[in-house]
């Protein structure tokens, strides 16, 4: 097959093997590009905090660190049940003394060998 070049002015011999090739080219940048458009939309980033821990329960003898503090839970609930509390009911009652402790923007990384609880809180929603 015989195409013009780009000024028009020779003759370029094509063959039908570079043909198949570029038409295969072409196929896949507009499969690629309307792919990408769908799986943008599709495939939402996973944010770090979506992702739920397991909620582990904690005793009287575990202590929290918090902005270079050690505290007893004890000092936010006094009466622990045998099978202990859970990290939400540390916090619910924590909130009362440290106002930032919402449960959206709260999340206990813990120590379970030393028995350490330590409260994070993140930034709120932009805008």
């Amino acid at each position: 097959m015989n195409q013009l070049n780009l000024f028009g002015e020779e003759m370029i011999k094509v063959t039908v093997k570079e043909e198949g090739a570029k038409k295969a080219e072409k196929a896949n940048s507009k499969s690629s590009s309307s792919s990408t458009k769908g799986d943008k939309a599709a495939a939402k980033p996973v944010n770090s905090m979506s992702k739920k821990k397991p909620e582990i329960k904690v005793f009287f003898d575990w202590t929290i660190h918090y902005y270079g503090n050690s505290f007893a839970i004890t000092e936010f609930v006094p009466d622990i049940p045998e099978s202990g509390i859970t990290t939400e009911t540390l916090r619910e009652a924590m909130v009362l003394e440290f106002f930032e402790l919402e449960k959206e923007r709260t999340h206990f990384d813990y120590d379970a060998d030393n028995k350490r609880l330590f409260p994070k809180v993140t930034g709120g929603a932009k805008g």
